[in-house]
């Protein structure tokens, strides 16, 4: 069935500014001659042209739906990073470079602190214990830092608190320093020369 634009409209229920819109999109038409500007439109080809667009910009991979992914991931990333579930890498770089320069100088400084003592021990167990006794307070210390960039790395988030621990969870340390006897007291000796 071939009709004018305002019949064209009339029957798709829009206005007749909106025809044309679709005409200068590609919407294909017949121009008639005369002094006004009038068209043809055959009904079946202008619908199946509009059907054919629709699925154009709906094809999954098109460039609006793209966009849409884009954007939903960008604000999912956002909403994680303010919920503290996510950080950024350079935050993490700096964290891990200033962790194992505390360490590399916590080992570094074990030989100035057991020289002395365990150059007068003579006993292989006295000596593998002064050494583990001193690496557990090297590991506690580690520890201790690495809770307080956690701290500060979860404040600098806009999380919400921990959760407490529940009552039934064990409460021990992990990695803590092994108890002293009663009594023996810490003496550096002097190294013969």
């Amino acid at each position: 069935m071939k009709v004018s634009a305002q019949e064209y409209a009339e029957l798709r229920g829009h206005t007749k500014p909106w025809v044309s819109q679709q005409i200068d999109a590609g919407m294909p038409v017949k121009r008639l001659k005369g002094r006004k500007v009038a068209y043809e439109i055959d009904t079946a080809t202008a619908i199946q042209w509009e059907i054919d667009r629709i699925r154009e910009g709906s094809k999954p991979g098109s460039q609006r739906e793209r966009l849409a992914k884009e954007q939903a991931d960008k604000f999912e990333l956002e909403n994680a990073r303010r919920r503290g579930e996510l950080i950024l890498s350079s935050q993490v770089a700096e964290v891990l470079s200033t962790l194992g320069a505390d360490l590399a100088q916590r080992h570094d400084g074990l030989p100035g602190r057991l020289a002395n003592e365990l150059a007068g021990i003579s006993d292989a167990a006295q000596i593998r214990e002064r050494l583990l006794d001193e690496l557990r307070i090297v590991r506690g210390a580690f520890a201790d830092a690495v809770d307080k960039l956690a701290d500060a790395l979860g404040e600098g988030a806009d999380a919400g608190p921990d959760k407490p621990a529940s009552p039934k969870e064990n409460a021990k340390r992990v990695g803590g320093r092994k108890p002293r006897a009663a009594g023996r007291k810490r003496r550096a000796r002097a190294v013969e020369q």
